[in-house]
This record gives C-alpha cells, structure tokens and sequence, in this order.
C-alpha cells in the first residue's frame, strides 16, 4: 500500500498516524505555466522548466530533476496492492489530482487497486488525529472517473480555454470538486472589465487600503473563499506581484512593503485596463495569454472572450 500525498506538510502529519503503507509527497505547480499537449513530451516539461524557472525562480535543473522523481514514484507505485491519492478540493490540487488520474489511466493496474481521499477540508490544517479518520472513508477510482479525468486533462491542456466550459456542460460527478475549480480556474483569465483576473483584483483591492508587508498581505488576500479555493501559496502571489509592478505602468511597487500605484488605482476603478497598460505573457494550462492571442473572462455572461 502506498499513499501520494498532496504536499510535505500533509505527509510528514500523516505519517503520525497509524494508517499503514508508505506515504510520499508529489506534487507539482501545474496550475500555473504550460502545461502544452498534455505533457505528454520532453520538449513540453522543457518549455514548463522554463517558464517556471523565469516567473518562479525554480532553476530548470531541479524541475526537470523533481519531473523525473516523480516518475519514478509512479512507476514504483504500481506494484502495490492499493494506491491512495490524497488530494484538496482546491485548483492547486485538482490539477495534481488530473494529471495522476491521466497517467494511472493509460497503464493497466491489473488488481491495484486506486482510491482517492478529497475532502472538501484543507488537509494540511488537520491535526493527524483529524487527518486518521478520513482514510477508511477514501472512494474507489471508478472508470468513470477516469475517463472523466483524461477527457478534464485533455480540456485543461487545450490551448483554447472554451474547451474548458464544454467540459463543463458534461457530467463531471465522478470527481466533484473538479467542476468548482474548473470555474475558478477561468475566473483567473483577464477580466473584459479592466484585464485583470480575480486573483490580481483582489490583491490591488486589499492593496487599495493602504500599504502592506508581504507576509501580511499574503493572508489578508487568501482570506476569502473565493481565493483559498485556489490553493496559492505566497510564491506563487509573489511571482504575480513581480508581473504587475513591471511594464510601462506598474500597477504595485515592492519596497520593504507592497503599494498600488496611481495606474493600479485607475485598473480597479475600471477607468483603466492593465493589458493596455503593460501587455500580457501568461500561461494557464495549454493557453498561452499575449497581446496576439488574448482570451478574457466576462463575468456577466460567464464565458470566455477572444478578444
């Protein structure tokens, strides 16, 4: 029996509990930079050590190094009696969560078997006498949810995002917390509003109140729900920061504390929109975001835009 656990932090609490088998954390950030065809090539997990290596400060030699771990803890999972994936509902995870779900379902397990724990709970805020109990409650990995997983990774790799809203006119039950995180994950796209994604209109609003230290903007922007369903961690709001106080008109300046700046203030008063202002070089799964290819959310209408 072994377990692939979502994170270090959730490993190390439940190998303090009695539950058995081994337990090893994988995990990657693929929420965030290409994820191109479905890595399904060398070529691709290059181009992602790139990006995340620029926009991260993830040197490409230890991503690349983290990749082949990780496949190797695949492969020696599979002769196991049992493998349990423990997942959040949040995007951070659910993309994981595709990604293994794609890969165990192109192999044939033979009698493996293949079980999930998601719960709709932050894992890592559980103590291990909360954590325990979960694990007699894990569901198996039906068909079902398998190919609901690879036809979601297939959508989530496209490089047209409207593959992710025909996704979610199907049945996606099997997993269900993947039809809340798909949603959030276009809610992240720029708004037809002002170019801004929800993430980066929460921050300057937050901002908008005065100046911040970043370890404590970091939590006052995770605050809601509306964020934490997202499951960033303070890298990844951190490499934000660094895009919007670049370009021609920075909308925050970072000097010991984070301000908005008098172009931030026009954006989130929608008298401005930050693409004009300072372009855009994105990735969100298989959807490169430039000033040349430019999809944007409309939230009134909740559908995606080429603009």
């Amino acid at each position: 029996m072994i377990h692939l656990v979502s994170g270090e932090s959730i490993t190390g609490t439940l190998r303090e509990t009695s539950v058995p088998g081994d337990k090893v954390s994988i995990d990657d950030i693929l929420m965030e930079g290409p994820v191109i065809e479905g890595l399904q090539s060398e070529a691709a997990w290059s181009q992602r050590a790139e990006y995340l290596e620029r926009y991260f400060t993830i040197p490409k030699s230890d991503y690349l190094s983290g990749k082949a771990k990780c496949e190797r803890i695949l492969q020696d999972s599979l002769p196991h009696d049992e493998i349990i994936l423990w997942f959040e509902f949040d995007l951070f995870c659910q993309a994981n969560l595709l990604y293994l779900l794609n890969w165990y379902a192109s192999r044939d397990l033979g009698r493996t078997r293949l079980t999930l724990v998601c719960p709709d709970v932050f894992l890592g805020e559980l103590p291990a006498d909360k954590l325990e109990p979960l694990f007699p409650s894990r569901v198996e990995i039906t068909p079902s949810a398998k190919q609901t997983a690879q036809r979601a990774w297939q959508a989530f790799s496209s490089d047209d995002p409207r593959a992710i809203e025909q996704f979610l006119l199907s049945d996606s039950s099997s997993l269900p917390f993947l039809a809340p995180a798909f949603r959030g994950h276009l809610e992240r796209f720029p708004s037809t509003t002002n170019g801004l994604g929800l993430i980066g209109q929460r921050t300057l609003e937050v901002l908008s109140e005065g100046s911040v230290a970043f370890h404590k903007l970091f939590p006052r922007v995770n605050s809601t729900p509306e964020i934490r369903r997202y499951g960033i961690g303070d890298l990844t709001l951190q490499s934000y920061l660094d895009m919007w106080a670049s370009g021609p008109s920075p909308l925050v300046q970072e000097n010991g504390s984070v301000d908005i700046t008098a172009a931030g203030r026009e954006v989130i008063a929608n008298r401005a929109d930050a693409i004009k202002l300072n372009g855009i070089d994105l990735w969100y799964g298989g959807v490169h975001l430039t000033p040349d290819n430019l999809w944007r959310w409309n939230a009134s209408s909740q559908k995606m835009e080429r603009a």
